[in-house]
C-alpha cells in the first residue's frame, strides 16, 4: 500500500528558482520552477537565432547572399520536418491545419516564442489564420541603425521563402503569405503580417 506522507512530500519539494546553489548531479528539468524553465525556453529560443545570425553571416561573407539565400532554404527544407515533429510530438500537437501550425509557431525555437515577440493573432478559421508582429527585436535593431540594406534582404528576400520552406513541411498544402513586410513607412505600423491558409 502507498504511503500517502510520501507522496505529500514529494509534492512539497520546493523547486529550484535558478542553479545558483550546489551541483545536483542528478539534475532534471523537473526541479525547477516554472518561471526558471519559461526564462531559459526563451534564452534557448534567442541562442537558436544568434547561432542562424552567425551562419548567414559567415555564409554571405564567403559565399555571396545568393548562395547565403540558397542555403539557409534548403536547411530550412531540412531542419523543419523534424523540428515540427518533435516539437508538436512534445505537447501533443496532432493537427496539421493552420491554427495547428501557429500553435507550433508560438512554442518553437525560432518561431514566435512568448516574449521575444510582441504580436497578435487573428483566426478566421481552423485553416486560415493571421499574425500581425507588432513588435520584432531584429527588425528594432536594424531600424535603428538605418540598415534598411539588410531588413530588405532578410524581410523581403530570405524570410518568405524560408517561412513558406518551414510551412511545407508542417503541412505540403499550407501556404505562407506575407501580407505586410518591412521596411515600415511608419513607426506606428505594425513590423509585419502574415497569413498562413490551407485550401482544397
Amino acid at each position: 500500500m502507498t504511503d500517502p506522507t510520501k507522496n505529500k512530500a514529494a509534492n512539497t519539494v520546493k523547486k529550484l528558482p535558478d542553479y545558483s546553489g550546489e551541483l545536483k548531479p542528478d539534475l532534471k528539468f523537473e526541479d525547477f520552477s516554472q518561471e526558471a524553465l519559461a526564462r531559459l525556453a526563451q534564452t534557448y529560443g534567442r541562442l537558436y537565432l544568434q547561432l542562424l545570425n552567425c551562419w548567414q553571416r559567415t555564409t554571405r561573407e564567403k559565399h555571396g547572399l545568393d548562395d547565403a539565400i540558397s542555403s539557409e532554404i534548403e536547411v530550412w527544407k531540412q531542419q523543419s520536418p523534424f523540428e515540427s515533429r518533435w516539437v508538436c510530438k512534445a505537447l501533443n500537437i496532432v493537427e496539421r491545419d493552420a491554427v495547428s501550425f501557429m500553435k507550433w509557431q508560438q512554442i518553437t525555437p525560432l518561431g514566435f516564442l512568448p516574449g521575444s515577440f510582441n504580436y497578435t493573432i487573428d483566426v478566421k478559421n481552423k485553416n486560415d489564420v493571421f499574425i500581425t508582429v507588432h513588435k520584432c527585436f531584429a527588425v528594432d535593431i536594424w531600424e535603428r541603425e538605418g540598415d534598411t540594406a539588410k531588413i530588405k534582404e532578410f524581410c523581403q528576400t530570405m524570410e518568405p521563402a524560408a517561412f513558406q520552406a518551414v510551412g511545407s513541411a508542417f503541412n505540403p498544402k499550407l501556404k505562407v503569405i506575407p501580407v505586410q513586410l518591412p521596411p515600415r513607412k511608419s513607426l506606428t505600423e505594425p513590423h509585419c503580417r502574415w497569413e498562413f491558409k490551407i485550401e482544397d
